[in-house]
């Protein structure tokens, strides 16, 4: 059986973003989603633009006071690296093929204790896109 899932298109502009309403994680937890990156040399189709650029990898965050303010979990860049937070506009290394984050793999994170609130919020942000 076939998931729900979102694919966020050409028309959908950088930075893009997708975010839950507020939680109740004051006990902690964890946060955990399927995900995928779109591998255009790999023969994934039109219209998806595949992240290739180190800028246009997308992190996990989260948020406590309604999202005024966001901080990185962790960044998914394109090229397989998972780092603990967005690297900055770097453009490098770039990615070309397949690689650990363009097949769907469940992620989990464990919520960090400075995101422990009855209202706690979470977001997936792609930071950049080039097409």
């Amino acid at each position: 059986m076939e998931q729900p899932n979102l694919w966020m298109g050409p028309g959908t502009a950088a930075p893009r973003t997708m975010q839950t309403a507020a939680v109740n994680v004051a006990c902690g937890g964890q946060v955990c989603f399927d995900f995928k990156f779109t591998c255009e040399s790999c023969g994934d189709n039109s219209p998806c633009e595949g992240a290739d650029l180190y800028n246009e990898g997308v992190s996990l965050q989260w948020s406590t006071n309604a999202g005024a303010t966001w901080t990185d979990m962790a960044y998914f860049a394109p090229n397989g690296n998972l780092l603990g937070a967005y690297p900055g506009a770097v453009t490098n290394p770039i990615a070309s093929g397949a690689t650990a984050f363009t097949t769907w793999h469940n992620y989990c994170f464990t919520i960090p204790a400075a995101a422990y609130s009855p209202s706690t919020m979470f977001r997936l942000r792609q930071w950049g896109s080039s097409g």
